[in-house]
């Protein structure tokens, strides 16, 4: 019976390797480590086409989390919904895009304020719009957003009492609810990274992917006693797809 090494393929990981150097390579260079970044003539490996870092904290959303939601001066609810929505949306320049503030240590959605006010609500929807018009990204293009689309539009239809649509608002509005619903309040009690993972995975629409990834993006809170290293982890359909 050959070995485990016979079985894998060399080459394969050599080329795993190298594209893990690049990313870090270029993750250093957006941090102003390194001066330079080299792509080496492939435009897989250019400095605007997305990819997760190997390591999460070098990754540029979770850095942007650290670096200008989790300590801003907002109430843990909105820092909480801020945070759910870098990743909910994936656009970097979410958060501008929504507030229309090119500032991204004020660049931040007042949750509280968009259960309750619909002139705040109708501006944002302009943003949205406007944003559209002008080819601005608002999803992210590396993971399929299904089932929060049918999730976050349900909401609305209903909460409206309106017929169903797809616009860009609903997977806000939809993240505002869950404020009154108590969500937010339990996630900030949370002990560890499966008991998050519990509350925000049994969210209609949300699955095992964004349940894990939304559970270690708010693990960078300071103030939520968790972390992304702890001994659990929930791999989404694809991961298992690729180690089976």
């Amino acid at each position: 019976m050959s070995s485990v090494i016979e079985q894998v393929n060399m080459n394969v990981v050599q080329d795993v390797g190298y594209f893990f150097n690049k990313v870090n390579e270029r993750a250093l260079y957006n941090m102003g480590v390194l001066e330079s970044y080299d792509s080496g003539g492939d435009e897989a490996l250019g400095e605007t086409v997305e990819y997760f870092h190997p390591q999460i904290t070098l990754d540029d959303r979770m850095r942007y989390i650290m670096e200008n939601i989790v300590y801003a001066p907002i109430s843990m609810d909105n820092i909480i919904c801020n945070t759910i929505i870098s990743h909910f949306y994936g656009a970097r320049g979410i958060h501008q895009v929504l507030t229309r503030d090119p500032n991204p240590k004020t660049a931040l959605v007042d949750f509280k304020r968009l259960l309750s006010d619909i002139e705040y609500e109708n501006k944002i929807r302009k943003n949205l719009e406007d944003a559209v018009s002008l080819g601005l990204p608002i999803y992210g293009s590396t993971e399929l957003r299904t089932s929060l689309y049918g999730a976050a539009n349900n909401y609305v239809a209903k909460l409206k009492n309106q017929p169903k649509d797809a616009h860009k608002i609903n997977i806000l509005l939809w993240v505002a609810s869950f404020i009154p619903r108590g969500i937010t309040q339990r996630m900030a009690a949370v002990k560890s990274l499966e008991e998050m993972y519990n509350i925000i995975s049994s969210l209609e629409g949300v699955g095992q992917y964004y349940g894990y990834h939304c559970s270690t993006s708010n693990s960078v809170n300071p103030r939520i006693p968790i972390n992304h290293d702890e001994r659990f982890c929930v791999p989404g359909p694809g991961a298992r797809y690729t180690l089976d």
